[in-house]
């Protein structure tokens, strides 16, 4: 978190820390672990690339420096692989006349070639036969690696789809139910409400059956009888 326009209070040091204390409290409620409190001047550039002489009890990193050495959380290798199709590559040339390759980012997990996953939602399994980057073919890919998959065998399979592990697959369903946060001046979010929603690089058409509760964003726990949300508020549809 980075606590701005420190310039506002003389950057003192006594004004810093209870912002703090109270987001870390905050935080500690929401169940976050990860966080980092960074006062800055963004508008003189004080702990944004070089550490501030105008505020010397502030020891840690300045935020650039912070972001380029953060740790990311490594548990997501571990986690099962998940890959949503981005785009179906068919150059349909005379030298690729059978090419096909299915393009995008590594969600979680790891794979190899030689690897079987499983397409969903159709549920078919198949081999991974090739792992290609920018740079040429590859035998692995974890990750956040941005990469192109080719596949045995002729399968069905477009933009929205999701490679997976076949033994861990994800949960396909019909109806669920998620916390909103309900972003419109226009008009309020009701029971019959016809939405777009997207999931990963697959959009489709959703109704809400209805809203269930809404969340007391003074303490973060109550619920509160409602059958609507208004613009800002969060409740469980």
């Amino acid at each position: 978190f980075c606590i701005n326009k420190m310039d506002l209070v003389d950057f003192r040091e006594d004004v810093f820390r209870p912002i703090q204390d109270a987001l870390h409290a905050l935080l500690i409620e929401l169940e976050i672990k990860s966080h980092h409190f960074i006062p800055i001047s963004a508008i003189d550039g004080d702990n944004v690339v070089h550490t501030s002489k105008r505020m010397p009890w502030y020891v840690d990193d300045p935020l650039v420096r912070h972001l380029e050495e953060i740790q990311i959380n490594e548990e997501v290798a571990d986690m099962p692989f998940r890959m949503p199709v981005q785009y179906v590559i068919r150059p349909l040339s005379s030298e690729l006349h059978d090419y096909r390759g299915y393009a995008g980012t590594v969600e979680s997990g790891q794979i190899e070639v030689g690897q079987q996953i499983a397409v969903m939602p159709s549920d078919a399994n198949t081999l991974i036969t090739d792992i290609e980057r920018p740079n040429g073919a590859v035998s692995s890919a974890s990750e956040s690696d941005a990469v192109t998959i080719r596949i045995a065998g002729d399968l069905d399979i477009s933009r929205g789809d999701m490679f997976s592990s076949p033994n861990e697959k994800p949960t396909v369903d019909n109806q669920f139910e998620a916390t909103v946060c309900w972003m419109s001046e226009k008009t309020s979010l009701t029971a019959g409400a016809m939405l777009r929603i997207k999931h990963t690089t697959h959009t489709a058409r959703a109704l809400i059956v209805g809203v269930e509760f809404k969340i007391d964003v003074n303490n973060l726990s109550g619920r509160l009888v409602g059958d609507e949300l208004a613009i800002n508020e969060i409740g469980q549809v």
